[in-house]
């Protein structure tokens, strides 16, 4: 990452990230491009300026689009209330539509030419009571990032989901298509290699700057990364740093913010793949990073495999809700982060339930026999049923 950038350079990009607008934005970074050397050691940095740049001038685009009234798309699917939101991601004919339609039954169309899907494509893949929602999102390409080939849109859609799952083709080269994939998400501004993450929420003036390292520091101290913090402007905030970060790397991460999401590679047209040489190789080169499933076998099988798969890479846990007059729970689970205690499950229910709770039932493996009373900070565990006593 670029080190002694020039004092006119970081003065505009604070000015950047104090922008409140896009088209502020748009134009402090336009500025900060044109005031940042040329030379090996900005090269990233340029290149995550360019990007966010064509990101911004897209979402502008799209917006006047829609407030002339003219037809168009939204950059992104909604999500539904209480539905985790995963963005089905690969490159060209990497058979994203199909399996799609074959993990939620959505009505798209299949096609052999390139970049058929030119708008985010939602399904909900249903499984043992539990829903999540898929979104296919326009393939990504190299210079993805950067506007290519409707790359502003999938990487938009890809930043709205809770996580990512990368359509892996066994019947080309998986590695390319891995490191394509990986790469142009990044520069997008998402990292699914769970890298180090830097979290900055600006605050008021005066009111100073708090630090916490939820990780390690590499070859620095906590007064080397404030001073790099300040020297970006960076003054009045709540910094959080996660895993293990070295200052150069908090220094990228000022300059290219990303959010970590968790992913799962999911390998497709296995059929093409007979002696498993491909697939093969792509469990070597992903091994210990991220989960790897290969699609193939009953339909039926699969989505509870593919629903299941998920719940663990985004680390959430069923619940069911038991209303006390009845016998029987929801069917449907309510899917919250492990760690998630009673008096949350409450919140989710109704704020009523939170305000006036008195004390909670629970049946499964977080209690020592069926239907343990609890308390509100009571830990759930994935499987339980909750029944809320209010008042």
């Amino acid at each position: 990452m670029p080190a002694n950038l020039p004092a006119e350079a970081r003065a505009l990009w604070e000015k950047a990230a104090r922008a409140k607008t896009k088209e502020e934005k748009l134009r402090a970074l336009q500025e900060f491009l044109s005031a940042v050397p040329k030379h090996k050691g900005t090269e990233k940095l340029r290149r995550h300026v360019k990007s966010r740049i064509a990101q911004l001038r897209k979402e502008l685009a799209l917006e006047r689009q829609k407030k002339a009234g003219r037809r168009g798309f939204s950059l992104f699917v909604p999500k539904e209330r209480g539905t985790p939101q995963v963005a089905l991601v690969g490159v060209p004919n990497s058979g994203k539509s199909r399996l799609l339609r074959q993990l939620t039954g959505a009505s798209v169309e299949e096609s052999p030419v390139p970049f058929s899907t030119r708008a985010p494509t939602p399904g909900m893949l249903v499984a043992d009571g539990v829903y999540i929602q898929l979104v296919e999102v326009p393939s990504i390409i190299e210079g993805a990032s950067e506007g290519r080939a409707d790359g502003t849109i999938a990487l938009a859609a890809a930043r709205n989901a809770d996580a990512i799952a990368l359509a892996i083709d066994l019947s080309q080269d998986p590695i390319v298509q891995f490191q394509v994939l990986a790469s142009e998400l990044f520069e997008g501004g998402i990292d699914i290699l769970q890298g180090p993450e830097l979290l900055i929420q600006r605050r008021h003036p005066g009111y100073g700057l708090h630090l916490r390292v939820e990780g390690r520091l590499v070859d620095c101290c906590e007064d080397d990364v404030r001073r790099i913090l300040t020297d970006y402007g960076v003054r009045n905030a709540d910094v959080i740093i996660r895993g293990e970060a070295s200052l150069d790397q908090i220094e990228e991460r000022i300059l290219h913010p990303v959010v970590r999401k968790p992913a799962i590679v999911l390998a497709t047209k296995a059929d093409l793949d007979p002696e498993g040489v491909q697939f093969g190789r792509l469990t070597s080169a992903i091994a210990g990073h991220l989960p790897l499933l290969l699609i193939r076998g009953d339909p039926e099988v699969l989505r509870k495999e593919v629903a299941h798969a998920l719940l663990r890479v985004m680390d959430l846990i069923r619940v069911y809700a038991k209303e006390p007059s009845r016998s029987k729970p929801s069917d449907r689970p309510i899917l919250v982060p492990r760690g998630t205690r009673v008096i949350e499950v409450a919140a989710l229910l109704h704020s009523r339930l939170s305000r006036g709770f008195k004390y909670a039932r629970v049946w499964g493996r977080s209690v020592r026999f069926p239907g343990e009373r609890v308390g509100a900070h009571h830990v759930l565990e994935d499987g339980d049923v909750v029944e809320i006593r209010a008042s």
